[in-house]
């Protein structure tokens, strides 16, 4: 009975999600979208020493980043909540500006950062994307 117990205990512990006040982890909903602009272009200070005058710029492309993300998933949760099966145009025309809005956004990074932060950059985003995966894996 105590191993059972022990064992329930660990698997509720284990399991993720928003914590609360003194949890470590918070959700990035409860964020507007300029504040994790702000934080993602502090972080990216960080790694990268930005300069004030990149980090403004990097802050103005991330908001702009993260406001058409959030368009794209509203319209998405709307065509789900229509239970209308999107044909293969829609499809390609939806992959195609989702990889349209990833082009521009990686060419304006560019734009901004130096050869050498910008591969630093690239090699974070490769580490980030295959680290989702993993956990895609796992699940």
């Amino acid at each position: 009975m105590i191993a059972i117990a022990l064992l329930f205990s660990l698997s509720l512990a284990a399991q993720g999600g928003p914590r609360g006040k003194h949890g470590k982890r918070m959700a990035q909903t409860d964020l507007s979208i300029e504040q994790r602009a702000i934080l993602q272009s502090k972080k990216m200070t960080l790694m990268l020493d930005l300069s004030s005058g990149q980090q403004k710029k990097v802050e103005k492309i991330l908001v702009d980043q993260f406001q058409s993300k959030k368009e794209m998933q509203s319209r998405r949760k709307t065509m789900s909540d229509s239970l209308a099966v999107p044909d293969p145009d829609q499809r390609f025309e939806q992959m195609n500006a989702r990889l349209e809005a990833q082009i521009a956004f990686q060419n304006r990074m560019k734009e901004v950062l130096s050869e050498e932060q910008y591969s630093i950059w690239k090699q974070a985003q490769g580490r980030k994307h295959r680290a989702k995966g993993q956990r895609g894996a796992r699940r």
